[in-house]
């Protein structure tokens, strides 16, 4: 998994995953480490990102019109 153009990975660990892709919600399951990873990417992005009320889960209060212009496109 890419953010922008880095990897969502650490250094020497696996790169292949199982794919859960649910084509009826907005959601992407990914491993612990990943998510980890691009929580810490998209902080640095979104310094008002919210991801300790809801462990799973990563928020703003900001509008997405203004979020949008901050992210990087997540691939696979």
């Amino acid at each position: 998994m890419l953010y922008g153009t880095e990897e969502c990975q650490k250094v020497g660990q696996e790169k292949t995953y199982a794919a859960i892709i649910d084509t009826g919600s907005t959601n992407i399951a990914v491993p612990d480490t990943m998510f980890w990873e691009l929580k810490t990417k998209w902080k640095k992005d979104l310094p008002d990102l919210d991801c300790v009320t809801d462990d799973n889960f990563c928020q703003v209060m900001t509008p997405c019109t203004e979020t949008a212009k901050h992210v990087k496109p997540i691939s696979f």
